[in-house]
């Protein structure tokens, strides 16, 4: 994985880094041509373009997907938050099996715009 990733990862609150490797875990598996970067500060993760980022809020860790805007509005906890692109989805500190469903669903979508 990226280093810059790593530190990130280990600068996290203890309650949040197991949540958020899994995570990590969850995007890499997504496909096979993932990428793991470091862009504005966070990690960014990248499949035929950017897929989402991370980015750690007092709720949770907040997943940007930038075509957001292309995804079905009624895919399991996306927020709109009335940006032009971008949508998310926060993952709590201890995020039920659902979160991760949504997650990997949303994954599994936005994978699939970019590689249209």
């Amino acid at each position: 994985m990226h280093p810059k990733i790593d530190n990130w990862l280990f600068k996290l609150d203890v309650d949040f880094q197991e949540v958020a490797s899994t995570m990590i875990s969850l995007v890499m598996s997504t496909h096979p041509g993932m990428i793991a970067n470091w862009n504005y500060g966070v990690p960014y993760f990248e499949c035929n373009g950017v897929v989402c980022f991370f980015n750690k809020k007092k709720e949770g860790i907040d997943v940007g997907f930038m075509k957001g805007h292309r995804m079905p509005k009624d895919l399991p906890l996306l927020e709109d938050r009335g940006l032009k692109l971008v949508r998310h989805i926060v993952m709590p500190q201890n995020p039920s099996i659902e979160h991760f469903d949504a997650l990997s669903i949303a994954l599994n979508e936005a994978v699939s715009l970019n590689l249209k």
